[in-house]
This record gives C-alpha cells, sequence and structure tokens, in this order.
C-alpha cells in the first residue's frame, strides 16, 4: 500500500522535478485532491449511516427469526463502530489542525525553485 502511495505521489511530482510544469500547478493538483477527499469523507459517513439504517431495518422486519435478528444487530453495531471511528478521527485530525494553527488555510503556497 506505501508502495503504491509513494509511485502515485512521484508520478505526480515527476514533472515538476524534470520541470515540464510550472511548480503552481502543484497547489491546484492539491487542492483538488482536498477537494476529492472531503467527497469521499461524506460518502464514506453516508455510507456507514446507511448500513446502521439498514440494519435497523433488518432487525425490525424480522418477526420471529433470531437469526435474522441477530444478523440486523451485527450490521446495526458494524454501522456505530464505522460511524464511531470516523468521526473520532476527523475530530483528531480537526484537534491537531487547529492547535498547529492550519484551520484557516484556504490556498497553499508553494515555493518558487530558481526563479
Amino acid at each position: 500500500m506505501i508502495r503504491i502511495l509513494l509511485l502515485t505521489l512521484g508520478a505526480f511530482m515527476l514533472p515538476t522535478l524534470a520541470r515540464a510544469v510550472d511548480i503552481g500547478s502543484v497547489g491546484t493538483t492539491l487542492e483538488a485532491f482536498n477537494k476529492l477527499l472531503g467527497t469521499i469523507t461524506v460518502i464514506t459517513f453516508t455510507a456507514a449511516l446507511a448500513v446502521f439504517f439498514w440494519g435497523l431495518a433488518k432487525y425490525m422486519w424480522s418477526a420471529g427469526s433470531e437469526e435474522a435478528k441477530a444478523q440486523g444487530r451485527r450490521v446495526m453495531v458494524g454501522g456505530v463502530i464505522a460511524l464511531f471511528v470516523m468521526s473520532s478521527v476527523w475530530g483528531i485530525i480537526t484537534f491537531f489542525a487547529k492547535d498547529l494553527g492550519l484551520e484557516d488555510i484556504k490556498t497553499i503556497k508553494t515555493p518558487l525553485i530558481g526563479r
């Protein structure tokens, strides 16, 4: 996984290192990545909430089947755990961003090399 991440990062940085692309476009790439990451975060929170409600529906619709109730309960617990972990990680990241003074950064300023 780390190897794939490093290869992807290297592929994005290679034109910049070769001076084939203006260094300012790296900031736009990072802003686009940040926007994509925000969208993915919202989608995963929505999916975890949908999983919880799906488990709730399965639990309620299982009229007399104990196995169906247990399966619905497992799905609900999985959804709650996913929501808890995601919101905890989000809170920790927000705490450290505010602690480091990074919450108000709107644009990424890249250094100009050799200009």
